[in-house]
């Protein structure tokens, strides 16, 4: 199965995995902002590089008050 999320760089689409980041939520003051983030940033598919992409919208930017991830492991 795939989702709905196709990732250029490895030109194909994106695999559920047990392993890595299954959802992001971003709040913003805009919600059309919040969902490309969160759509983009579901495609670094780690928690690191998930960080190092939204933390300076966080500071720098202002736009993003918060955001978490949710990875799928042990989940039944």
């Amino acid at each position: 199965t795939f989702t709905r999320l196709f990732h250029s760089k490895q030109l194909a689409f994106v695999e559920p995995s047990q392993d890595k980041l299954a959802q992001v939520s971003v709040k913003s003051r805009c919600c059309l902002f919040a969902d490309a983030l969160a759509t983009a940033a579901i495609l670094c598919r780690e928690v690191a590089p998930l960080r190092r992409f939204l933390e300076p919208w966080r500071y720098n930017r202002n736009y993003v008050s918060d955001y978490a991830a949710y990875i799928r492991e042990n989940l039944r």
